[in-house]
């Protein structure tokens, strides 16, 4: 099993008003996962200590994940090597949609229970691969996501102060390094991937996506340059600024000369000054 927490994009299906602090709860337990069983042992004084919350207020959080289908009891007296003073509850193996986080982030002692839940309930909002979303209001998210306008952007604000997120224009980012953008962080199109993303957003750049089209972008990148060290020291150099919209060919033509298309053919643009380019450059894909 991968040592990363898997947390559903269906942590939108709570909607108390204390859904940031369940969903924050909802990790806690995701991450006494052991083995491919997919069960969590778990007390509610243990929750509680985790959390910062009352005993009674886990078993709120506990009854309130069950009866939205996040967590389901298991019977006791059918598990082996458990400690039979804590509650077992079954968790649904995780095949898609959903977000993945080192399991630093719920130990974080930096970041408060709430703070955490939001966290992880915008990024199940993001654009799929990425860290980001559209975010035009704190009214029209607030919406979105259950959460009241003036409350998110107080909560919002404070996750800004503390460098957990930017607003790049009506662009929301979460920047906090334990959300994973894939399992396989050794896999070359991966951390291309993240350290290019990490470019954009230092540049105050919203970053592009990946798809099927730019793996092949990605893997070129990465047999040049083979190191995310080597890689990051490159874009310094040839990326002194970036227009407003960039894509994954835009960067495989400023670090290699040349990009593929979505077919695999290499591609050029000549006489494009890289260092200096222009906010209206439109790309060849």
């Amino acid at each position: 099993m991968s040592n990363f927490i898997l947390i559903p994009k269906n942590i939108q299906k709570l909607d108390k008003k204390s859904k940031l602090t369940e969903a924050c709860a909802y990790g806690f337990i995701r991450c006494q996962i052991k083995d491919k069983t997919y069960t969590a042992t778990i007390s509610a004084k243990q929750l509680a200590d985790l959390g910062g919350w009352s005993k009674e207020t886990s078993y709120n959080y506990l009854a309130d994940l069950e009866a939205n289908g996040l967590i389901a009891k298991v019977d006791k007296s059918t598990c082996q090597k458990v400690d039979h003073r804590c509650n077992v509850y079954k968790l649904e193996k995780q095949e898609k949609d959903y977000s993945i986080y080192a399991p630093f982030f719920f130990i974080d002692p930096s970041l408060t229970s709430e703070q955490k839940g939001l966290i992880m309930l915008l990024k199940t909002y993001c654009i799929p691969g990425t860290n980001h979303l559209p975010y035009p209001s704190n009214d029209i998210v607030g919406k979105m996501i259950g959460v009241d306008g003036d409350r998110l952007g107080m909560l919002v604000n404070g996750l800004i102060a503390l460098g957990q997120a930017k607003k790049i224009g009506d662009t929301l980012v979460l920047l906090n390094r334990d959300i994973v953008h894939a399992l396989d962080m050794r896999i070359s199109t991966n951390w291309v991937y993240s350290v290019i993303y990490r470019f954009c957003v230092d540049q105050d750049v919203v970053p592009p996506t990946k798809n099927k089209n730019t793996v092949k972008n990605l893997g070129a990148i990465a047999a040049q340059y083979g190191t995310p060290d080597l890689l990051k020291t490159a874009l310094s150099k040839k990326f002194k600024s970036l227009p407003k919209d960039v894509n994954i060919s835009y960067f495989a033509q400023g670090l290699l000369g040349w990009h593929l298309d979505c077919v695999g053919q290499r591609r050029k643009r000549a006489g494009y000054d890289y260092l200096n380019p222009s906010p209206k450059h439109e790309f060849i894909l």
